[in-house]
């Protein structure tokens, strides 16, 4: 079950943008974890049962590009997906939980949501991102 939450933040990099590099240290309750994810704001977060999604930006304007990330309970990032362009731009503008794995993504300028699936990989004994393009229009 794919629940919003808001548990999760990043640390806030000083100087230039220029040199903040691609990660952030990522914060839990306000606490350090000891890890590190790409981006540096968090556009949205789930948790999924035995772990959490994140959707992290750049938060550089007209080049958006987000990632999408799987943690575990240890908050070790476990599956990735990326969306993104060079001078191009997705532009997060919405977010809802479809059913039980999926969450659908509404980005600026486009007329298709995008699905991002969590699914139990049985295999794995965890879960899977994939993201895919919805045939639908909005």
């Amino acid at each position: 079950m794919l629940q919003p939450i808001a548990r999760f933040s990043l640390e806030k990099h000083l100087g230039p943008y220029e040199t903040w590099g691609t990660t952030s240290a990522l914060y839990a309750d306000g606490s350090a974890t000891g890890r590190h994810v790409p981006g540096f704001a968090i556009e949205v977060q789930y948790a999924c049962g035995d772990g959490f999604v994140l959707i992290t930006s750049y938060d550089c304007p007209f080049e958006e590009a987000q990632n999408f990330l799987l943690l575990d309970r240890a908050f070790r990032v476990t599956g990735r997906e990326f969306l993104g362009v060079m001078y191009g731009s997705y532009m997060l503008m919405k977010s809802y939980v479809v059913d039980d794995s999926r969450i659908a993504l509404e980005f600026a300028g486009d007329d298709r949501p995008w699905i991002l699936d969590v699914r139990p990989d049985r295999w794995r004994r965890s879960r899977r991102l994939r993201l895919v393009r919805s045939s639908a229009t909005t």
